[in-house]
């Protein structure tokens, strides 16, 4: 998916935007829930 549709989408159970990526325990969580949802991607823009 292109980054200017993600953009226009909201946030939710699939999608979350971050601000500051300098605590990567943070980090580790948000993307360890995310692919245990509903095995959605996770991409770097």
């Amino acid at each position: 998916m292109r980054i200017e549709k993600l953009l226009n989408r909201a946030e939710g159970k699939s999608l979350e935007f971050k601000q500051d990526l300098s605590l990567p325990k943070n980090i580790l969580k948000t993307v360890t829930a995310i692919a245990n949802t509903a095995g959605d991607s996770i991409e770097r823009h």
